[in-house]
């Protein structure tokens, strides 16, 4: 073909062929290999976008469920406080009526405080701090208390000499068995594996005493 260059050197037939100019080949591989290395960083890019997204998302979920939990540990902190007097069953206003009604008369004993709670190996107890007229009044005032569910015990009474009046002091526990109508009867000695005080044992044989004024009015009435 005219102005083709011939494939055959006639005239130097031992000259070898120029070498052929690979320089475009070169530069279309290393645009090539440039466009991938720049798609792939482009990508890596994106994705580590996407990802730090992901985390300041994920962030702020943690943040807010940390918080909840903050506030759910308090109502669990709150409620665990609450739940022992729901579990020991005790009505506490039935308790205070029990006491005031079984409690000597305002001239012989006064409380000064009451503290009530719950026990771990029973329903609950009380706490008494009084001042009466003298040692006598405090084993009638266990006496009246105990039963079935209170196990009753003093630590013994001090005279308070620089009081005036009721000056005899005393200290009263009152161990209180809890009350299930649905479940067998528990006392208070199974409940807490206490055995009551020996003024228990005081109340039966007070009883032929309180016979002796009947006999007495009989025959007043007989004359």
């Amino acid at each position: 073909a005219a102005g083709a260059a011939p494939g055959i050197d006639f005239l130097h037939p031992r000259r070898r062929p120029a070498p052929q100019d690979r320089r475009r080949f070169y530069i279309a591989l290393g645009a090539t290999a440039a466009a991938i290395l720049l798609l792939c960083a482009g990508y890596l890019v994106f994705d580590l976008r996407q990802m730090d997204a992901r985390i300041t998302t994920l962030q702020r979920e943690k943040t807010a469920i940390l918080e909840k939990n903050k506030k759910g540990k308090t109502i669990r902190e709150q409620a665990a406080k609450v739940d022992p007097f729901f579990a020991a069953d005790i009505v506490w206003l039935d308790e205070l009526r029990v006491i005031s009604e079984k409690a000597p008369p305002p001239e012989k004993a006064r409380l000064e405080k009451f503290l009530a709670g719950t026990r771990p190996k029973a329903g609950g107890g009380i706490l008494l701090d009084a001042v009466t007229e003298g040692p006598d009044v405090s084993p009638e005032f266990e006496r009246a208390l105990r039963d079935e569910r209170h196990i009753v015990s003093g630590s013994g009474g001090k005279r308070d000499e620089k009081a005036v009046g009721l000056n005899y002091r005393i200290l009263e526990d009152i161990v209180i068995a809890p009350h299930d109508p649905l479940a067998p009867a528990r006392t208070a000695k199974q409940v807490t594996g206490a055995k009551p005080p020996a003024e228990s044992k005081a109340p039966a044989k007070a009883a032929p005493a309180k016979a002796v004024p009947a006999k007495a009015a009989a025959k007043g009435g007989g004359s």
